[in-house]
Formats: structure tokens, C-alpha cells, sequence
């Protein structure tokens, strides 16, 4: 690919699914997204076209899976999302995570998305946004609680308290 025409930029941590990624458009498709960043979930009618395609963004270097899909079968492409879903999901709906952000925000605390994060393979293995399950992992630094020896509840303290209640 001549990657000297495309603007710079990282979808790492982002997932992409591709249908008809075994070969045309969708291949080249597939290699662009990998090369970006993105996990890639390489999707094509026969099982084996898409699994080599997923070889072979491995073997370059990216995250890759394979999956049967057939853009003519809607259940075929409910199998595949749930598959993909269940493989590479968060481990909550992106509104509640938002949320929290929104409201830390409001609180005058700077927040940060962490991707990957501490936990996340527990929150991610427990949680089933697509059943209704969410999880969310919210961390504090500890100064914003305890006092000046990180050892006692600071009177900050309650005012955290008052924050994750919010949430």
C-alpha cells in the first residue's frame, strides 16, 4: 500500500470489522485498518479465506481474528457480531462510561480513558454489555482522599464519597 497519500493517525484500540476482507477492496481494507492500529476482525464467506487474511495481519505485526459472514444471511451477520462482540467488547455500554466521565469532569477532576487499563481482562470477562451486564473501573489518585502521608482519610475525603455515590 502507498501509505504516503493517507494522513497520519492511530486507531489503536479500536476494532474493525470487514466484510469481504479476503480479498479486493475488503483485503486492502483490512491491511489499511491493521496498519493504523485497529484489531482487525476479518470477516468473508468462507471461514479459511478470512482466517488466512487474519494470518496474515499477525504475522505483520497487528491483532487479528477470523470469521465466517455472508452480507446475504442476516443471521450470519448477527453470528458474526456477537462473535466479534463477545471476543473484542468493553465491558460497558460507552454512555455509562461517558457518564462517569461527564460527571468527574463537572467535579473539576481531570479524567483519563485508559485502553489498555489495569483490571480490564476481569471487568472484560465479567461483563456482558449485550446481556445487560456492565462494568466500569473508576480509579482515584489516593491524594485526592488522604492526607499529606497517603496514610489517613483526608476532609477530602467525603467529597469522593459524595462523587461515587453521584455515579
Amino acid at each position: 500500500m502507498n501509505s504516503h497519500y493517507l494522513p497520519s493517525f492511530s486507531l489503536a484500540s479500536r476494532v474493525a470489522l470487514v466484510t469481504g476482507a479476503s480479498r479486493g477492496i475488503g483485503r486492502g481494507l483490512a491491511d489499511a485498518l491493521a496498519a493504523a492500529g485497529a484489531t482487525v476482525a476479518v470477516t468473508a464467506r468462507a471461514r479459511e479465506d478470512a482466517h488466512a487474511v487474519a494470518e496474515s495481519i499477525v504475522t505483520a505485526g497487528g491483532v487479528a481474528s477470523s470469521h465466517t459472514l455472508d452480507v446475504r444471511d442476516v443471521e450470519s451477520i448477527r453470528a458474526a457480531i456477537d462473535e466479534v462482540v463477545d471476543r473484542f467488547g468493553r465491558s460497558a455500554d460507552s454512555r455509562l462510561s461517558d457518564c462517569a466521565r461527564v460527571v468527574c469532569e463537572k467535579a473539576g477532576l481531570r479524567v483519563a480513558m485508559n485502553v489498555p487499563y489495569a483490571g480490564g481482562h476481569i471487568l472484560e470477562r465479567h461483563a456482558a454489555p449485550l446481556a445487560n451486564i456492565h462494568a466500569v473501573q473508576i480509579e482515584f489518585d489516593r491524594r485526592l482522599y488522604l492526607d499529606a502521608t497517603l496514610m489517613r482519610p483526608s476532609e477530602r475525603c467525603l467529597k469522593i464519597q459524595a462523587l461515587v455515590a453521584e455515579l
